[in-house]
């Protein structure tokens, strides 16, 4: 099912831009949390603001499920999610300018 069928199905408008999808996903950091997630960020098309279509995913990472040999190429152009009491997402991993908390 296409992500713009889902999004409406939910009630939910698709995203435009990545400032939309950090700011969605910062919003629901407890539903994040409550997924065992403590810390993530957004890669790909969004993180880089082309997302062009609007069925265009959105890409989540997590430490733990970043490859080494692709953590160079997504923590290049990773956008952290604050996820409230959490330590700032990846902040060993990216320069202090471009943490979000």
């Amino acid at each position: 099912m296409a992500g713009s069928t889902l999004t409406k199905a939910a009630g939910i408008s698709p995203a435009d831009h990545r400032s939309d999808v950090l700011d969605r996903l910062t919003t629901d950091a407890s539903t994040l949390r409550g997924m065992g997630l403590s810390r993530c960020a957004v890669f790909g098309s969004f993180a880089r603001d082309q997302a062009i279509h609007p069925d265009s995913d959105v890409d989540l990472v997590t430490m733990e499920g970043l490859s080494r040999h692709l953590a160079p190429s997504v923590l290049a152009e990773a956008a952290p999610i604050c996820l409230g009491d959490a330590d700032p997402v990846f902040d060993h991993d990216l320069p202090e300018s471009t943490m979000p908390c």
